[in-house]
């Protein structure tokens, strides 16, 4: 009777929807009026300047913070009824000296789907195993979560969200200090990851990334500044807006494109 309920997903719905969603920390707003629906297997990037609501709306959407008004819905319900969607937090968050091994942590995300009092059996087990060969991480097995790299943390990371079977997964800020091959071996997770269906969320302040990368990109500043195909979205005007004259302009071969500092994480 403590097995955690699930809410089955309305076929009609969006796999993420929010409508006028407004978060607030004690009397600061947040985010003012988020209004966005993310669909199955789509790759969205979630850009803005430090401070600009980026953490904060990806834990209302798991479920972490409650929007002081609006409505947030997955699969058509509220996010605390769904174990469908994973929240992969900043590196940073998380006490790499706890002791517990890569396969532990990834058996983490059954628990979700089995509740807190049900026993982990067999066949948790081979899915968690299942889930890291996925990730090309089944020989770090039995290796503690601090000795990884960070490209190895993040992999372990989505691996814990594939034993959730999440088909929505929020990262925030995953490609921090990663080197490019590093970053490459996450793309190529998260392209199967687009085959399965699963929509993916990612944080991030490499602004020609989520241009080269991403089939939509998000412009936030806790509203809002515009959604859609990148070539759309990273105007000067719409980038002057969100990030005022924190910007670089760098010129490619086609043209002009405007890229954020990067030297800050966070937000």
């Amino acid at each position: 009777m403590f097995r955690k309920k699930h809410s089955p997903h309305d076929p009609g719905a969006a796999g993420l929807e929010l409508e006028a969603v407004d978060v607030r920390y004690g009397a600061v707003r947040v985010l003012e009026q988020i209004t966005l629906r993310v669909e199955a297997g789509e790759r969205m990037a979630v850009i803005g300047p430090n401070g600009a609501g980026k953490s904060s709306l990806f834990r209302a959407c798991a479920g972490l913070l409650t929007p002081a008004t609006g409505h947030i819905r997955i699969g058509g319900s509220q996010p605390g009824l769904h174990t469908c969607i994973a929240y992969l937090a900043q590196r940073s968050e998380v006490d790499w000296q706890f002791p517990v091994t890569v396969a532990d942590a990834v058996l983490m995300g059954r628990i979700g789907r089995r509740g807190f009092f049900h026993r982990l059996n067999r066949e948790d087990r081979s899915i968690a195993a299942d889930c890291l060969d996925t990730v090309g991480m089944a020989d770090l097995s039995r290796r503690q979560i601090g000795e990884l790299s960070g490209g190895q943390q993040q992999r372990m990371f989505i691996a814990r969200a594939l034993a959730q079977e999440a088909g929505i997964m929020l990262m925030d800020e995953p490609f921090a200090a990663l080197d490019a091959p590093a970053r490459e071996d996450i793309f190529g997770i998260l392209d199967q990851l687009r085959d399965k269906g699963v929509a993916v969320l990612v944080a991030l302040h490499d602004l020609r990334l989520a241009a080269e990368r991403f089939d939509r990109v998000l412009l936030l500043n806790r509203k809002i500044i515009a959604v859609g195909k990148a070539p759309a979205v990273l105007t000067p005007e719409a980038l002057g807006e969100a990030y005022g004259g924190r910007l670089h302009l760098v010129h490619t071969a086609d043209g002009h494109l405007v890229f954020a500092d990067t030297c800050c994480e966070g937000g």
